[in-house]
């Protein structure tokens, strides 16, 4: 999702109005996705580098993304006839207050939704991803509940993937060649990386099927995913249980209404 601020330059607009377009092609790409049959899209919506920006410009990104989860929550197609899962990935800790309800809120009534999951990541960097993997694996050993032998290259796979996310496949990057510390780890082995040269507002449905077209051809080239990349002991297992159940209880200790959300 990059390119909204060179996009409004090229086209003399405030920068606000690059954004909105972006805004705009989010909601296009759920749909069109939805429509290739593409089973989970994951988007770079904030990256906590991003709060290097002026107050202003972050302000009205973070009025953006309250927006767009609203937009949601009134859409019918979503929450009535249940048709995406919306998953929020980041770091709760650096979430504006006013957003964490509605962001809560917006989990617990997509969870249970199938046909297509869009997680959004926000305030995030792939960094960051890894380091708190690396901290919940040093906690477990400190406190127990793991035994150094069991940390290695799987668990901490598991532990940076406690929402229900599949493997990525293909990363598509619009605007230049570069990954802005989207994915890190996700993307590192398994997944094609196509670069786009338009910007993310001028992304199309058809820049869409391109991309898929060259997923297609060159998937041979890289390693595919393996099932036994999903075996892991009993005791990391209970492991990994208990953070999905904190990671849960995160979110619905900071949904108003307080519901019983459980872990899938």
């Amino acid at each position: 999702m990059d390119g909204n601020r060179r996009y409004a330059r090229e086209q003399n607009l405030q920068t606000i109005e690059g954004h909105r377009k972006g805004k705009s092609k989010v909601e296009k790409i759920v749909d069109w996705g939805t429509l290739c049959g593409v089973k989970e899209i994951t988007l770079y919506a904030f990256s906590i580098k991003n709060f290097k920006r002026t107050a202003k410009e972050v302000n009205q990104l973070m009025k953006l993304f309250r927006s767009h989860i609203n937009d949601i929550l009134g859409n019918d197609e979503e929450m009535v006839h249940g048709r995406a899962r919306y998953q929020i990935i980041g770091d709760w800790s650096l979430f504006p207050n006013d957003l964490k309800p509605i962001i809560a809120k917006l989990m617990a009534e997509t969870r249970n939704n199938r046909k297509i999951t869009v997680n959004f990541a926000f305030v995030y960097t792939g960094r960051n991803e890894i380091t708190s993997g690396v901290k919940h694996l040093l906690n477990g050993v400190a406190n127990k509940a793991l035994k150094l032998s069991d940390v290695n290259e799987n668990l901490l796979d598991k532990s940076l993937q406690l929402y229900s996310m599949s493997p990525v496949d293909l990363l598509i990057r619009t605007g230049e060649c570069r990954l802005s510390d989207f994915l890190s780890w996700g993307s590192s082995d398994h997944a094609v990386i196509c670069f786009r040269d338009e910007y993310w507002p001028s992304f199309s449905y058809w820049g869409l099927l391109a991309s898929i077209f060259y997923y297609q051809a060159n998937k041979f080239r890289v390693p595919q995913h393996s099932k036994n990349d999903d075996n892991i002991g009993q005791q990391s297992g209970e492991f990994l249980q208990m953070l999905k159940e904190k990671l849960w209880k995160n979110v619905e200790n900071h949904d108003e209404r307080q519901g019983n959300f459980g872990v899938q």
